[in-house]
């Protein structure tokens, strides 16, 4: 054998390492892509369940609802809403852009606030907002609300306070 078949098989060795290598890595990236996307689904989707069950429950939004409807009074101190922490409290009203589970009418919906700026969606932020609580929130219709989806109260870490306060016709929600 001589000096140059050996130098060839060295660096057809080293090509295939390389290539090994590189092949190793890109599948070790796919791994963590799909074990972090799992991840996000999962708290994504226990935090909707939050939502569901802070907006629905007996003592909370739905029930202060009912009860202003029926003609009785709102909780004097407000209540306290827990979970899903870092979402936020959103009214859809009037004539503005809502999530397609509350067209023709008014809602109050909790999910995660979207960024004012976007590259990939052009689309404004008032109709990525409806679009993520459509998707990723829950919404409750509420047809005597007046308020804005602008003035969101978010979910703090130990809980927020939120009373709402209703006259004549009309329900709003506020953070104490």
């Amino acid at each position: 054998m001589n000096l140059r078949n050996i130098q060839n098989k060295r660096g057809f060795l080293l090509g295939e390492e390389t290539i090994k290598i590189i092949i190793g890595l890109i599948v070790i990236i796919l791994l963590v892509v799909f074990l972090a996307n799992l991840y996000y689904s999962k708290v994504k989707e226990e935090k909707q369940k939050q939502a569901f069950s802070s907006l629905n429950g007996s003592n909370l939004i739905q029930g202060q609802i009912n009860l202003i409807n029926m003609g009785g009074q709102p909780a004097a101190g407000g209540i306290r809403i827990e979970v899903p922490v870092g979402w936020h409290i959103f009214a859809f009203t009037g004539n503005e852009i809502k999530p397609n589970v509350c067209v023709g009418e008014n809602c109050l919906c909790i999910c995660s606030e979207v960024v004012g700026f976007n590259l990939i969606d052009w689309t404004n932020k008032r109709e990525r907002q409806a679009g993520e609580c459509d998707e990723d929130g829950a919404c409750l219709v509420v047809r005597n609300l007046i308020g804005n989806y602008k003035d969101s109260i978010e979910i703090e870490s130990g809980g927020t306070q939120i009373v709402f306060k209703s006259d004549a016709n009309s329900i709003s929600v506020t953070k104490i």
